[in-house]
C-alpha cells in the first residue's frame, strides 16, 4: 500500500472541511483588518474566503 493510498483515504474525504475552516479563519482575519481601518487586505481575505468556499464545493 503507497502512501498516495492514505492520502486519497484519509485525508481527500475530510478537504472540503478543511477547506471551509481555513474559510472562517480568513472570515476572521478580514474583518480584524476591517476594524484596524485597512479595508484594502480585508477585501483580499474576503476574497480568498469566497474562493476557498468554491474550491470545497468543487472537491464535495
Amino acid at each position: 500500500m503507497s502512501s498516495f493510498d492514505s492520502f486519497d483515504r484519509y485525508v481527500l474525504p475530510h478537504f472540503p472541511i478543511l477547506i471551509i475552516g481555513v474559510s472562517l479563519v480568513f472570515v476572521y482575519a478580514g474583518f480584524l483588518y476591517y476594524r484596524a481601518k485597512a479595508p484594502g487586505m480585508a477585501f483580499v481575505f474576503l476574497i480568498l474566503a469566497v474562493l476557498g468556499v468554491v474550491i470545497a464545493n468543487i472537491y464535495k
